[in-house]
């Protein structure tokens, strides 16, 4: 007669089962967890691609989390975010195409510490609202109404930001302590042509393109200067980088002839060119 104990695996088989099923265990969680993650990824991927009209690029906050977006809905024309690890979407605003003028709706990108973003949306006698929303649960939480429609806006902070009109002038508009917004300062700009790339840049400069020049002004001294002019450009551009503060502008008659120079945007004695590449 066969006794029990032949019968059962012995101790260090088991062991070793244990350990098989064990890593089968962790494979399987792993693949699990890989899988919910490709699965929010797959369905902002298909939410993203089942959009038949976008308007402008999707922008991301500064922890690259969720996606701001302006996109076609079957009302019209709706502003969206986007978590970009479950790929929820969820709509912030919405209006009917046949309310919207040109250039009248646009999203305006996120604060630096990513707490709120903008958007413009129309009102009456080609006046716009300026709508401030919540960067945490996606809902509008206030507003500011201009009287001629933004052409660029840039966020100062949270409580701060710069645009540009159709009139050329460059306007300021911060928060009080009581939740009131208000524009703090006002300046023309003294080129001509509209104002293009509004941008902040270190030391509180505000840069902005208009027709072959950039001009820079500081919020300390908020008198609009020449950067950079080339009025034998048949084009001129410019973006600044934030790791090393530093201004690249492009001017030239691209593609045969475009030179590309670095600058600092600082004040007039600091400003200094510091590297030149020509014939990109």
């Amino acid at each position: 007669m066969m006794r029990i104990s032949e019968t059962m695996p012995s101790w260090p088989l088991k062991r070793k089962l244990l350990l098989v099923l064990l890593a089968v265990a962790v494979v399987g969680a792993w693949r699990g967890l890989a899988w919910i993650s490709m699965s929010g990824e797959r369905r902002l991927a298909d939410d993203l691609a089942s959009v038949n009209v976008y308007v402008g690029p999707a922008i991301p906050n500064p922890a690259c989390t969720q996606l701001l977006f302006e996109r076609n809905t079957e009302a019209g024309i709706g502003i969206c975010t986007a978590d970009m690890k479950t790929g929820r979407t969820q709509l912030v605003f919405e209006i009917a195409e046949a309310s919207v003028r040109s250039g009248s709706v646009g999203i305006l990108g996120w604060s630096p510490d990513g707490s709120v973003f903008g958007y413009t949306s129309p009102v009456k006698s080609n006046k716009q609202h300026i709508v401030v929303c919540s960067g945490y649960v996606s809902k509008r939480i206030d507003y500011y109404r201009v009287d001629s429609q933004v052409a660029c806006f840039a966020w100062l902070a949270a409580d701060r930001f710069v645009y540009a009109d159709e009139k050329q002038d460059i306007r300021v508009v911060a928060r009080d302590r009581k939740g009131k917004w208000s524009q703090v300062l006002k300046t023309a700009s003294p080129g001509s042509g509209a104002v293009e790339n509004l941008t902040v840049a270190g030391g509180g400069a505000i840069v902005w393109k208009q027709g072959r020049a950039v001009y820079s002004m500081s919020l300390a001294a908020p008198e609009p200067r020449v950067l950079w002019q080339d009025n034998r450009a048949s084009r001129v551009d410019f973006a600044y980088a934030i790791e090393t503060g530093k201004l690249l502008i492009g001017a030239g008659e691209p593609p045969d002839s475009y030179s590309v120079f670095s600058l600092y945007p600082g004040p007039p004695r600091v400003t200094n060119l510091v590297q030149r590449v020509t014939g990109r």
